[in-house]
């Protein structure tokens, strides 16, 4: 059975309205990023889930523009949250790495998110935790799954995905 129109317009509401309030809770408790903005740290917190990655890479999977991403890691390098050297493979391109002050940054600001969503929480259960967790995940992949053919059907040269901050970006129909 596949879900219906008015299920899905429903979980798109929902999602969104999930997006801005927890951008806005977030951007409250990130005293520990000091001056560094979510982007940033949304950044690190993708570069640190693998060793080096390049900036291309980088770029699609965050869905924004390699010169926007450019800026940033610029920005994270200089204050010594992020590394690069010369991709051996293609002397053009720069493999980046988080550094161990980035890798504390991000530890520090997890921590704080964790510790404010377990206060917000403080009416749920273990069950009910587990539960949003799984469905978050499945949903996740679906996007991540979405957000992958996108970027190969631009790569491919076929009609590729809305801008990134389009809304239509968030939630793509098949």
């Amino acid at each position: 059975m596949t879900v219906t129109e008015g299920t899905a317009a429903a979980l798109v509401e929902q999602i969104m309205r999930l997006q801005r309030t927890v951008k806005h809770v977030t951007s409250r408790s990130m005293a520990a990023a000091d001056g560094v903005g979510m982007a940033h740290v949304g950044i690190l917190f993708m570069l640190c889930s693998s060793s080096e990655r390049r900036a291309t890479d980088l770029a699609d999977d965050l869905g924004i523009g390699t010169s926007a991403l450019s800026r940033q890691i610029s920005a994270l390098e200089e204050r010594g949250l992020l590394s690069r050297r010369p991709d051996p493979d293609d002397g053009r391109a720069s493999l980046l790495s988080v550094t161990d002050s980035g890798r504390d940054l991000v530890g520090t600001v997890t921590a704080e998110r964790t510790q404010r969503l377990t206060d917000l929480l403080t009416g749920w259960d273990e069950a009910e935790a587990e539960h949003a967790t799984r469905t978050l995940g499945r949903l996740s992949e679906v996007f991540q799954a979405a957000q992958h053919e996108n970027v190969r059907s631009r790569h491919d040269g076929e009609p590729g995905e809305a801008p990134a901050g389009a809304p239509e970006a968030a939630i793509t129909t098949a």
